[in-house]
């Protein structure tokens, strides 16, 4: 995962197919700015599951641990 802005208070996020292949448009916004950014070789990434991210009043929160199977 990368963090692509420094930003905080965003509550619009859309993605768009990009204009080559392999490639996307990413905005977010507060509904007074929007930032635009292009990614490309979207084909060299590879996917694996980082967890659960929950959205709560505009603020970015982790999910609870869980407990893996055997621990008590």
């Amino acid at each position: 995962m990368l963090r692509i802005s420094a930003g905080s208070g965003y509550n619009r996020v859309m993605i768009v197919p990009g204009a080559t292949e392999n490639s996307a448009r990413f905005f977010q916004g507060d509904g007074a700015c929007v930032e635009e950014f292009s990614l490309t070789n979207l084909g060299d990434i590879t996917s694996f599951d980082a967890g659960t991210i929950k959205m709560t009043t505009g603020h970015e929160a982790t999910a609870p641990v869980e407990a893996e199977a055997g621990t008590p």
